[in-house]
């Protein structure tokens, strides 16, 4: 069985922080209270990326410094190689670093887990309550401001499956009354997607008694 969800962010135009926040329609803030962590850490005006991955070191204590100093250097290089994009953006070298840092394999967990960056970080988001991410705050105001910088794609359907029945999971609203099969859900977390549909199917397996699937 399949379910199908809608998943969308927007960015607030009007303000200079350049934080996305989350369409609400009064009934599900996904960034709350993801909201006040994000304002708290924009008035400390965190603006390096040194400065953001040394707190979840000192914080968390599941993070090699080294390894942070080793991917924070390849980011350094890559956004060096990239400066137009970051001048038509407007994105500073921070922000383009901590979105970098979002997507390696190679940054992962020291305590035995072996969680990626990414997923440790998405574990928390799903959460969905402020202190867990306490530690990741200076760093997600320079990845949402970072990723806000980037022009928006338009008319364009991407997908994202998962072998799973989230919608008895998360919170939903009814995005169509008179249809039972149009709950919509507010995904907390970061996830990547694909135009091909034939991609999305490596994402589900057919021995798994359920698919759910963003778009």
């Amino acid at each position: 069985m399949t379910a199908q969800l809608s998943y969308h962010y927007t960015t607030d135009s009007t303000s200079s922080s350049r934080v996305i926040m989350a369409e609400d329609d009064g009934t599900d803030d996904v960034l709350e209270p993801l909201s006040p962590l994000l304002r708290h850490f924009k008035k400390l005006n965190i603006t390096s990326i040194d400065t953001a991955m040394s707190e979840i070191v000192r914080l968390t204590s599941r993070y090699d410094r080294y390894d942070i100093t080793t991917y924070i250097k390849r980011g350094e290089k890559k956004a060096s190689k990239n400066k137009k994009l970051l001048q038509d953006t407007r994105m500073s070298k921070s922000e383009a670093i901590a979105i970098y840092l979002y997507t390696v394999d190679g940054l992962s967990t020291n305590d035995g887990s072996g969680l990626k960056f990414f997923e440790d970080l998405n574990s928390k988001l799903l959460l969905r309550k402020s202190e867990p991410l306490l530690p990741f705050g200076a760093y997600l105001v320079l990845f949402i401001s970072g990723l806000s910088c980037l022009p928006p794609v338009t008319g364009v359907v991407v997908w994202r499956g998962v072998g799973k029945q989230l919608d008895t999971q998360h919170k939903y609203r009814k995005s169509d009354p008179s249809n039972d099969d149009t709950n919509e859900i507010t995904w907390p977390a970061f996830t990547s997607t694909t135009r091909s549909i034939e991609v999305l199917d490596n994402f589900l397996r057919p021995e798994d008694p359920w698919h759910t699937q963003f778009m």
